[in-house]
C-alpha cells in the first residue's frame, strides 16, 4: 500500500513507528516519480524487508540493542515477544571460549624473543631478522593452516620480477632454512604433532639462478707484495700491518681485528685467537665478544716476518695496551674503512678483487703451495672440529711449527723492495 499523506523528503528510506505495535516500524521508501514513500514492494532495488523489530534485552549482565527485519508484522511481532537471551548469549560465550588466532606473525615475534642475545649472539640475531623480513605475505596464515601450497605461493611472490632485491642474489635458500628452523620450534615447544609443511621441491624451488662454479681466489705472491707495499705508503700505517698479520696467518678479518697484545706471544712466537671483532649489519658499527667462528679458541704460529712486523707496529703504535689494531679511545676498527683501504690499493694494482677475505684465501693457497702440509694448514685456520681432543691440537700445532720453517714467504729475507726480485732468483736456480 502507499502512504496516503504526503510528507516532506526525509531520505530514501523512512521507518514508522507502528501504533498499537511498540517497537516495532514500517519501512517506506521514497518514490521519486509520485513524490512520496510508497511501500517497499515497490521499490526492489532497496531489497528490503517492509517490517523492522527492535528490543532492548540484558545480555551476560550488560544493556543489548537487537534489531531485525521481517517480510510480514507477524514475524515481526513474534520476534518482539520472544525470548533469545538465552540462545544468544551461548553464541557468546561460545565466541569468548575460542582461542584466538595463533598466526605466524604471532610465532616469529614468540620464537624471536626467545632467541634474544644473549641466548644466541647479536649478528645471529640480526642476520634472522632479515631473514624473517621475507616472510610478510605468511604472517597472517595460521601456522596450523600452514601448507605446503601456500609455500609455494610465497616463493613464487619472491622470485616475481616485482619483488626488490639485489641483482647478486642467487636464490632464498636461507629463508627457506630459516623458515623450517621456525617451524621445527613450533613442533618443540607448540605442538609435538605439527608436521613442517617444507619440502624437498621448496628448496629447490628456491633457485633464483644457477650457483656459478665457486673459483678460489688468491693473490700470486708477486701480487701479495705489491699489495702490501703500496698499503705501507698509506697515510694511516695501520692498514699495511693489519694486513699483513692476516695474510702471514691465514686469520680472519674479525679474528685479526679481535687480536689484543696479551695473546700475542712474541717471544715464542705464538698467537692465541679467543675473542673477535663482529659489524652490526644494520649499524655496521663493530663489537668486540669472546669466543670464535667456530666457538673454540685455537692458536697460530708467528713466522719470522710477522714477528718482525709486530715488533715494529709494537713501537710505532706507542705500544697501547688492549686490541693490537684499534681507532681513537681504543675502539675496534671499522670494517668500511678496513674495506676502502684495501679495495682502493686492488684497484691501484687492476686487480678484480673487493673483499679483506681475499687475504686468508692467498695465505691458504701459497702455505700449501710452498709447505704441502695440508694438517698443518687445517690448524692454522681453525677449520677442526669443537670435539677434536687437546693431543689431536698439539700434533697440529706442532705441524704448524715444521711447515712455518718451510713457508718461504713468511721468511725475513724474502722481503725485498722489488718483489719480482725473489721470483727471478728461484728461477735463475
Amino acid at each position: 500500500m502507499e502512504k496516503r499523506e504526503k510528507s516532506e523528503y526525509k531520505g530514501k528510506r523512512f521507518e514508522e513507528k507502528l501504533r498499537g505495535y511498540p517497537g516495532i516500524y514500517k519501512i517506506w521508501v521514497w518514490d521519486e516519480l509520485k513524490l512520496k514513500y510508497v511501500d517497499v514492494k515497490y521499490q526492489p532495488e532497496f531489497k528490503q524487508k517492509p517490517y523492522r523489530a527492535k528490543k532492548r534485552v540484558v545480555v551476560l549482565g550488560k544493556n543489548v540493542q537487537l534489531s531485525k527485519s521481517f517480510d510480514s508484522l507477524i514475524e515481526a511481532k513474534a520476534w518482539k515477544e520472544g525470548n533469545e537471551v538465552q540462545h544468544i548469549e551461548q553464541v557468546l560465550l561460545t565466541q569468548e571460549k575460542k582461542e584466538p588466532k595463533y598466526t605466524l606473525g604471532h610465532l616469529i615475534e614468540e620464537w624471536r624473543q626467545y632467541y634474544a642475545p644473549p641466548k644466541i649472539e647479536l649478528s645471529t640475531y640480526e642476520m634472522l631478522g632479515k631473514d624473517v623480513q621475507h616472510f610478510q605475505v605468511l604472517r597472517e596464515i595460521e601456522v596450523e593452516d600452514l601448507a605446503s601450497a601456500h609455500i609455494d605461493q610465497w616463493l613464487l611472490v619472491l622470485k616475481s620480477s616485482e619483488y626488490p632485491r639485489k641483482s647478486s642474489r642467487m636464490s632464498y635458500a636461507r629463508e627457506v632454512k630459516t623458515l623450517g628452523s621456525l617451524l621445527r620450534w613450533y613442533r618443540e615447544y607448540k605442538n609435538p604433532k605439527y608436521a613442517v609443511p617444507i619440502l624437498q621441491r621448496h628448496k629447490r624451488d628456491s633457485i633464483l639462478k644457477p650457483k656459478k662454479p665457486k673459483q678460489l681466489k688468491s693473490l700470486t705472491a708477486i701480487e701479495l707484495e705489491s699489495f702490501l707495499q703500496i698499503l705501507k705508503k698509506n697515510s694511516n700505517p695501520v692498514y699495511h700491518y693489519l694486513a699483513s698479520t692476516q695474510v702471514f696467518t691465514g686469520m680472519r678479518i674479525g679474528e685479526v681485528c679481535g687480536l689484543s697484545w696479551e695473546n700475542v706471544d712474541l717471544e715464542n712466537q705464538w698467537i692465541t685467537i679467543s675473542q673477535i671483532v663482529w659489524w652490526s649489519h644494520r649499524s655496521k658499527e663493530p663489537f668486540l665478544r669472546e669466543g670464535t667462528k667456530t666457538g673454540h679458541i685455537r692458536k697460530v704460529f708467528i713466522c719470522d716476518r710477522l714477528k718482525e712486523l709486530l715488533l715494529e707496529w709494537k713501537l710505532k703504535s706507542g705500544r697501547k695496551p688492549g686490541l693490537v689494531f684499534q681507532r681513537e679511545h681504543s675502539e675496534p676498527m671499522g670494517y668500511t674503512s678496513i674495506q676502502g683501504a684495501f679495495n682502493r690499493a686492488f684497484q691501484a694494482l687492476k686487480l678484480p678483487f673487493s673483499s679483506t677475505h681475499i687475504l686468508r684465501h692467498t695465505f691458504a693457497t701459497l702455505f700449501v703451495h710452498q709447505t704441502g702440509n695440508r694438517e698443518a694448514l687445517r690448524s692454522v685456520l681453525g677449520h677442526q672440529t669443537f670435539r677434536m681432543t687437546e693431543r689431536y691440537a698439539h700434533t697440529m700445532e706442532e705441524s704448524q711449527f715444521i711447515a712455518m720453517q718451510k713457508f718461504d714467504l713468511g721468511k725475513k729475507e724474502v722481503h725485498r723492495a722489488d718483489p719480482q726480485s725473489s721470483t727471478n732468483e728461484k728461477s735463475q736456480k
